[in-house]
C-alpha cells in the first residue's frame, strides 16, 4: 500500500506528523533509518495533484541509505549550533555574534531541506525568525512611505515655522506625486555644485529616469532651473520639521515600551542588533523566501 503526505513547506504541524508516522511504523522494520531513505524515493501521484507518493516498487539502493545515514549524522552534529544562532536572532538567548554564527548560517543556507526533514523544531524556529524578520522589512518599508504620507497633510503652524507658502506647499505635493525621489539628494536629480552653491542653475533636472510624457504643469515647473531651487529648499527645511517631529514620537513609544521592559524581571538585557547580525538573519530569510516561491510554482 502506499504512503503519501503533502508537500510540507514550513508547516511545522505536518513535519511533526511526517515524523510521527516514521515512529509509528518502526516496529513493523526497526530500521527506522531505512523508512526515512525510502522518502528519497518519491514520485507524483497522477490521481492527486499537491501529494506526493512513496511508491510500492521504487528500491532503495545502498549509496541512498549511505547519504541518508551522513545526513543524519551531519543534522545531530550541528543542530544544537544551529538552534543555538536561531535563539540569538529571536532574542530568547543572549550573546554577540561570532564566527561560528557565521558558519552555522553558511551551513544552515546550503542543507536547509535536510535540517528541516531531520529536526520538525527547527521548522518552528525558521517560522518564527521569517515572520519577525518579514514584519521588520514590512514596517521599514512604511517608514520610507512615512516621510511621503506626511507631507500629505501639513498644518499651516508647520508651514509658518518651516518659511514655506501655501503655493510653494502645494507645488512641492505635485511634484512628490509625479516622482516621490524628485528632491532626493542621493539621487543626483539637482546636483549642487561646490563652487557656486546658491546659484539656482544648479538645480537642472535629469530628465534621463523621468517618464518620456510630462504632465504640463509639471513641466512648467521642471524647466526652470529658479524655481525648483526654491521648491528644493523650501522641501528641505519642511522635512527636517516633519522627520524630527516623527522621531521625537517613536522614540517616546520606545522609551515606553524600554520602561515596560525593565519592570519585567525574567527579561534579559539584549544586545542591539548589529549590521552583521542582520546580514546573517537576512541570508537565512532569503533562502526561506526562495524556499517558498520555488513551492508556490509547483
Amino acid at each position: 500500500e502506499k504512503l503519501s503526505r503533502k508537500d510540507l513547506g514550513l508547516d511545522v504541524a505536518a513535519y511533526k506528523d511526517y515524523v510521527n508516522n516514521l515512529k509509528e511504523f518502526a516496529h513493523i522494520n526497526s530500521d527506522l533509518n531505512l523508512y526515512a531513505a525510502e522518502a528519497l524515493v518519491l514520485g507524483h501521484d497522477a490521481s492527486d495533484k499537491g501529494m506526493m507518493t512513496i511508491t510500492q516498487t521504487s528500491s532503495v539502493s545502498q549509496p541512498d541509505i549511505q547519504t541518508h545515514l551522513e545526513g543524519k549524522q551531519r543534522v545531530e552534529t550541528n543542530q544544537k549550533s544551529i538552534k543555538f544562532t536561531l535563539a540569538k536572532f529571536l532574542r530568547t538567548n543572549s550573546g554577540f555574534i561570532t564566527q561560528r554564527d557565521h558558519k552555522v548560517v553558511k551551513e544552515l543556507s546550503e542543507n536547509m531541506e535536510l535540517y528541516l526533514l531531520n529536526d520538525p523544531y527547527l521548522a518552528e524556529l525558521l517560522q518564527r525568525l521569517y515572520r519577525r524578520r518579514k514584519r521588520e522589512l514590512d514596517e521599514q518599508a512604511k517608514q520610507g512611505l512615512m516621510l511621503q504620507e506626511l507631507f500629505e497633510d501639513v498644518p499651516k503652524s508647520t508651514l509658518s515655522k518651516a518659511k514655506v507658502s501655501l503655493r510653494e506647499y502645494r507645488d512641492i505635493k505635485i511634484l512628490l506625486n509625479f516622482d516621490k525621489e524628485i528632491f532626493a539628494p542621493e539621487s543626483d536629480i539637482h546636483p549642487v555644485n561646490d563652487l557656486l552653491e546658491d546659484n539656482p542653475y544648479s538645480y537642472f533636472v535629469n530628465f534621463d529616469r523621468l517618464p518620456a510624457k510630462i504632465p504640463e504643469n509639471i513641466k512648467q515647473m521642471l524647466y526652470r532651473p529658479e524655481r525648483m531651487a526654491r521648491l528644493s529648499k523650501a522641501y528641505n527645511r519642511l522635512a527636517v520639521l516633519l522627520k524630527n517631529d516623527w522621531k521625537r514620537r517613536l522614540n517616546e513609544r520606545k522609551d515606553l515600551q524600554r520602561n515596560i521592559n525593565r519592570r519585567l524581571d525574567w527579561h534579559d538585557r539584549q544586545p542591539a542588533k548589529t549590521v552583521e547580525e542582520i546580514t546573517l538573519i537576512d541570508t537565512v530569510f532569503k533562502q526561506i523566501e526562495t524556499k517558498l516561491q520555488i513551492a508556490d510554482e509547483q
